[in-house]
């Protein structure tokens, strides 16, 4: 019986380290998918802010076309 007392408490410290490995698993994954949920938020947020900008934009009320210089001409036709 001396020889198991070993080996259970091997058994034991596996159990805890697997305990442990399987939080911290839990743990990384809840962490990316919160990253995750804050990049999609942050990539909502811009999109919308740049959808306000560019309709608001003077660019789109002015008649602009600019004039390019005369070497330009043979690539633009």
């Amino acid at each position: 019986m001396a020889s198991a007392k070993p080996s259970i408490a091997h058994l034991n410290n596996l159990f805890a380290i697997e305990t442990e490995y399987a939080n911290f698993s839990r743990n990384l994954a809840n962490g990316y998918e919160s990253a995750l949920g804050t990049n999609r938020n942050i990539c909502d947020f811009i999109q919308q802010a740049v959808g306000i900008h560019d309709h608001g934009s003077i660019s789109k009320k002015m008649n602009f076309k600019p004039r390019l210089p005369k070497s330009f001409a043979k690539w633009t036709q």
